[in-house]
């Protein structure tokens, strides 16, 4: 995932990911299709769940987390996201 799937090319050295349990930030810089992430010397394999942003209750980003580190509003963040993913509702706090 990329800028050419919606994520700014701004949230490089300042987007926080989750990342096998963990907030880690954008290393360097977000390219076409991928980023990396600064993840230390923590073990992290291929499988493990990786979370843009979220409601916050599980460590994960939430959009304003992400979209006060980029300077912009949440809207514009989620909006953004290419088709080339699934979006699936999950509930919301307080919804009918």
């Amino acid at each position: 995932m990329g800028y050419a799937d919606g994520v700014p090319r701004a949230a490089g050295n300042s987007a926080p990911v989750l990342a096998a349990g963990a907030q880690r930030t954008i290393a360097g810089r977000v390219c076409m299709d991928q980023f990396v992430l600064d993840v230390g010397d923590d073990a992290i394999a291929a499988g493990d769940e990786v979370v843009l942003w979220g409601p916050g209750d599980r460590g994960e980003p939430t959009a304003q987390q992400w979209a006060d580190a980029l300077d912009t509003i949440h809207y514009e963040l989620v909006t953004r996201i290419s088709g080339r993913f699934t979006r699936r509702y999950v509930g919301s706090a307080g919804a009918v």
